[in-house]
């Protein structure tokens, strides 16, 4: 068993540095290419609109939309309803 798992070792040894200098091209591109400098889309929200933070978390409704900030409303998992307001740039619309 320990010959078979020394032999197997080797093996995938083999297998990565046989394949390194496609995962170093991959991995060495700049990072102006392919990179959009522009930030994320931002969505046009419109009241009641549904949105989620970008970085997850509970379904929101778009209560007013001022320039770049928006209020939403929600309600967590004991039914009690939350506002805040959010960067238009943190939200995704749904």
């Amino acid at each position: 068993m320990l010959a078979m798992m020394k032999r197997f070792s080797i093996g995938a040894g083999l297998i990565l540095s046989l394949n390194a200098p496609f995962f170093a091209q991959a991995f060495a591109a700049p990072a102006s290419e392919g990179i959009s400098n522009t930030g994320p889309a931002t969505p046009e929200l419109r009241p009641g609109d549904l949105v989620r933070l970008r970085s997850g978390g509970s379904l929101m409704t778009v209560d007013t939309v001022r320039n770049d900030q928006v209020d939403c409303f929600w309600t967590d998992g004991t039914g009690q309803t939350n506002n805040a307001t959010f960067p238009v740039q943190v939200l995704r619309k749904f």
